[in-house]
């Protein structure tokens, strides 16, 4: 038997038994076949799907190519609608709803709504919704939700809720929530609430809550919270609570909390607390305990 094709105007009602069944073509156009039974197993060198059509397994979708033929959804449970041009979805629900062309999702709920063209989702929820176009998210959570266009969201919850356009949020809840635009958070927890436009935060929990727009943080735990806008802290702990703005913080926990606005601590310890604004402290410990204006 060369050719073998099975069509919604025929059924079979009964059995059919063979000990041997040699197809060269199978063609199922619209068919149904339940109850299948293979002894020994089966092989099959090419499945096609056409243009349009779906793979199903117990009435489940699997894999599916659009009419332009040019995209892939291997998306178990259910066909993804208005899958753009060159487009791949991978995992339950990956770009189910309107993905962008040649953009790809990887993962359970990835890029599940309104993925844009060329944007990348990897993990679990990665891109889930409004992910913007170049944009990129891996990770559990990563973009999660309103990804700006050509932002990056590297590591577990990164850049998971509001990242602006152009972020980069490397590092596990790194840029968690309302990441600012093209603002930098590298480390874990850095930069996590509310970072602010053009800011920067390298160091595990550096920038940790509302770091301002413009301000550096750099070190473990620096600029750890309320950091005012444009200021500045270099080393671990250094302006780690409300630095005021403008103010500059370099050395071990320099600066360490409360430096008043426009003030300049240099040196392991100096300024450590509550140093006026406009001081001046250059030294090892300098400054180190209520330093006035």
């Amino acid at each position: 038997m060369s050719d073998f094709r099975i069509s919604n105007d025929i059924h079979k009602g009964g059995d059919i038994n063979t000990d041997t069944l040699n197809v060269a073509n199978l063609n199922a156009i619209n068919a149904s076949i339940s109850n299948l039974e293979i002894e020994g197993g089966a092989s099959f060198d090419n499945v096609n799907v056409i243009e349009g059509g779906e793979y199903r397994i117990d009435d489940q979708h699997l894999l599916s190519t659009p009419v332009n033929a040019a995209s892939v959804a291997l998306t178990p449970s259910a066909k993804p609608e208005n899958q753009g041009i060159g487009a791949v979805a991978v995992g339950k629900s990956a770009g189910f709803n309107t993905q962008g062309s040649n953009s790809i999702a990887v993962g359970q709920q990835s890029g599940s709504v309104n993925q844009l063209a060329q944007a990348v989702a990897v993990g679990y929820i990665a891109g889930n919704s409004g992910q913007g176009s170049n944009a990129v998210a891996i990770g559990t959570f990563a973009g999660s939700t309103d990804q700006g266009n050509n932002s990056v969201a590297i590591g577990s919850q990164a850049g998971a809720t509001t990242q602006a356009i152009n972020a980069v949020a490397v590092g596990v809840t790194a840029g968690l929530t309302t990441q600012g635009l093209g603002s930098v958070a590298v480390g874990q927890a850095a930069g996590q609430t509310s970072q602010g436009t053009n800011a920067v935060a390298i160091g595990n929990f550096s920038a940790v809550a509302t770091q301002g727009g413009a301000a550096v943080a750099v070190g473990n735990l620096a600029g750890n919270a309320s950091q005012g806008q444009g200021s500045i802290a270099v080393g671990q702990s250094s302006g780690n609570l409300n630095q005021g703005a403008g103010s500059v913080a370099i050395g071990l926990s320099s600066g360490e909390n409360n430096q008043g606005t426009d003030s300049v601590s240099i040196g392991n310890f100096a300024g450590v607390t509550s140093q006026g604004s406009n001081c001046v402290a250059v030294g090892n410990f300098a400054g180190n305990t209520g330093q006035l204006t």
